[in-house]
């Protein structure tokens, strides 16, 4: 279940993101990953709130039309992915 309390962009993590599209660099594995609109809207609520998790919740909860369950489990699984990928730290 979806239960952070702030997320953070680890050092070794570059991200553009434009209007268009979304891109996240980890420079250890020189792996670049394009994010889909949703987890664009997660990496831009993480930036705007300064990863504090209970406000990138309500801000994409304020966002799309969605359950809070559906959210928190949505999200639960793009963080899992995120952090797997050495992309995110969360806590």
């Amino acid at each position: 279940m979806y239960d952070y309390h702030h997320f953070a962009m680890p050092k070794n993590v570059v991200a553009s993101v434009g209007p268009d599209v979304a891109l996240v660099l980890n420079m250890d594995s020189d792996e670049v990953y394009q994010l889909d609109p949703v987890s664009q809207a997660f990496w831009e609520a993480l930036d705007t709130h300064e990863g504090d998790a209970t406000a990138v919740f309500q801000s994409l909860l304020d966002r799309f039309a969605v359950s809070e369950e559906r959210l928190r489990a949505d999200l639960d699984a793009l963080v899992t992915s995120l952090v797997s990928e050495g992309l995110l730290h969360a806590e």
